[in-house]
């Protein structure tokens, strides 16, 4: 994949979370002059064990603005990124949204989780609010019949089937789920990935959902033995999912594991230890922080700025802040619909995450899924 040059800038960064302020850089150059401020709203979970995820994704829409605010700005304006906490539910999405609305954002990077984007849609949409989600996969989101809606990563439609492919591959005839319960993303990839497996003439041993709260994931993981699964499949986010490895080592259930997009994060590795080694696990974005592409630019930037490694999730930010910039530069204002129609009317541009281009729902053209193993604690891509 053909890398996008960055702009190298001198970043300095007040706050994840609220009101990041750039301070100048060093050197000759003059800092440059804006007519004006217009604000980029980002959506994600600051608060909760998801937390980490949202800061990392939310900090890579601020490297963005940086860079950005350092070439000129957008249409001559300065960006500035307004961050709420939607606290990773569907039930408080609706009010981030509003408070996105009262901050007089013109588009927003949001939400982490399919089931808050989902909610909060209608929101953004009735207040001319441009939504573009980095990493909500759930199919509905973009069939609500909302024009400014996009995501930058591929949808469970492609990845259920994708899951179950690998899941086939490797001989299993009979997988076991266990996974999320009320959780939009979850319940939608356990059945997309399901559905294709029966659909290639296998079967599904038995399927355990476990109720938010729940600690103990031994009966669910007992119910798979007891159903004679040839493999585990976990559909849930990666701290749930690192203490269901744990525990079924720790019932010596010894299946092969697979799991989605939720658990290609770092978290996974650092939380289940060896208890996550041989897992296959599907992704959506490269791994472009500890991979073999990893992008060392991007790296050293957020180190910078942030004293710290980025997230995996971090180019899935950078990327969505940067659409809605090139997008509003093509259509000539930050109008939403305009906007839109931009997005939608043949636009593209080579991210370092792949290829941006829409089709009318607003999803990606080209839907791309990178499998993983664990090994030695890394995500590795598979072959073979």
């Amino acid at each position: 994949m053909r890398r996008v040059p960055r702009l190298r800038t001198c970043l300095a960064v007040a706050s994840a979370l609220a009101g990041l302020v750039v301070a100048g850089c060093s050197g000759s150059a003059p800092a440059p002059s804006f007519d004006g401020e217009v604000v980029l709203g980002v959506a994600v979970p600051t608060s909760g064990d998801l937390a980490d995820f949202g800061v990392t994704i939310a900090q890579g829409v601020q490297l963005a603005a940086d860079r950005r605010n350092a070439a000129g700005g957008l249409l001559g304006k300065r960006v500035v990124v307004k961050v709420v906490d939607d606290k990773a539910s569907a039930d408080t999405a609706p009010a981030a949204a509003r408070q996105i609305l009262d901050s007089g954002a013109r588009a927003v990077v949001g939400h982490f989780n399919s089931g808050a984007s989902i909610a909060a849609a209608p929101v953004y949409a009735g207040g001319g609010v441009l939504q573009i989600t980095p990493t909500s996969t759930n199919p509905r989101l973009t069939q609500l019949g909302i024009p400014t809606v996009f995501r930058v990563t591929a949808t469970d439609a492609a990845q259920g089937p994708a899951l179950a492919a690998a899941i086939l591959a490797d001989g299993h005839r009979r997988p076991g789920f266990v996974y999320a319960a009320g959780n939009t993303y979850a319940e939608g990839l356990a059945q997309s990935v399901a559905g294709a497996v029966e659909h290639a003439g296998a079967a599904v041993a038995t399927t355990q959902p476990f109720a938010s709260g729940v600690r103990d994931y031994t009966p669910m993981l007992q119910a798979v033995r007891d159903a004679g699964a040839d493999s585990l499949v976990i559909i849930a986010e990666a701290p749930q999912a690192a203490e269901v490895l744990l525990q079924a080592r720790d019932l010596e259930l010894g299946l092969p594991v697979y799991g989605g997009d939720s658990l290609a994060k770092l978290e996974l590795v650092y939380r289940a230890g060896r208890a996550a080694e041989g897992a296959t696990i599907t992704a959506l974005l490269p791994n472009l922080v500890t991979g073999p592409d990893r992008d060392e630019e991007l790296v050293a930037q957020y180190r910078q700025s942030f004293a710290r490694n980025p997230g995996l999730d971090t180019p899935a930010g950078e990327v969505a802040a940067e659409t809605w910039f090139r997008a509003v530069e093509q259509a000539g204002t930050f109008d939403a619909g305009a906007v839109a129609s931009t997005l939608r009317g043949g636009f593209a541009w080579d991210s370092p995450i792949g290829p941006i281009a829409y089709d009318a729902h607003g999803d990606l053209r080209d839907q791309t899924i990178h499998t993983n193993v664990v090994e030695a604690g890394q995500f590795v891509a598979k072959t073979g």
